[in-house]
């Protein structure tokens, strides 16, 4: 008997002989496309990174330390805004295409606009205490803090520590002096 070697499959690699090896015992293998049908697909790496650096800068814990449904509503919300700004209802139908519900876990069937106003209401109560959080951490006896009185939006390199709003009829400038006050009593 005489034997003669056609072919070596050892430098193949593990995956490709075991592959040949079901072939050989009459398995059929079927192509990716043809084994899964994919019925939905949700985006989430750019919901990881912005979750991921929220954690990170413990914003999470300055707007509260306790684990609450307002707070991950509230974090849904600034995630929503840094991805895709929508309206409160925009929001909410916007998480059905992402991970970001799931993340946070909310129910996207109970959670609406009416819930999401709620949780502003929450947060707009938190707002001097996570205001004095963020100037203990930000601010020191030589930092300058900067005032925008634009009414339109507020845009620089840095978070702002403090947002306050006015009455509709209230002239920026008689602000910034109710304002220097705020910030030297926090």
């Amino acid at each position: 008997m005489k034997t003669r070697t056609v072919g070596n499959i050892t430098s193949l690699g593990i995956e490709t002989i075991s592959l040949i090896a079901r072939l050989l015992k009459g398995n059929t293998l079927l192509p990716a496309d043809d084994a899964f049908k994919i019925i939905r697909s949700r985006s989430h790496g750019h919901v990881d990174a912005i979750l991921r650096a929220i954690r990170q800068l413990g914003l999470d814990q300055i707007i509260s330390r306790e684990f609450c449904r307002q707070r991950d509503l509230v974090l849904a919300m600034i995630v929503q805004r840094i991805i895709a700004p929508r309206s409160k209802l925009g929001t909410t139908r916007e998480w059905n295409n992402t991970t970001l519900a799931e993340e946070l876990n909310i129910d996207t069937k109970k959670e609406d606009a009416d819930l999401l106003y709620a949780a502003m209401d929450w947060l707009l109560k938190r707002q001097s205490r996570i205001e004095q959080k963020l100037a203990q951490r930000y601010l020191s006896e030589d930092s300058m803090a900067w005032y925008d009185i634009s009414s339109s939006y507020v845009e620089g390199e840095c978070c702002p520590l403090s947002i306050q709003a006015y009455s509709g009829n209230t002239h920026d400038s008689t602000t910034v002096i109710d304002q220097v006050e705020q910030i030297r009593h926090q």
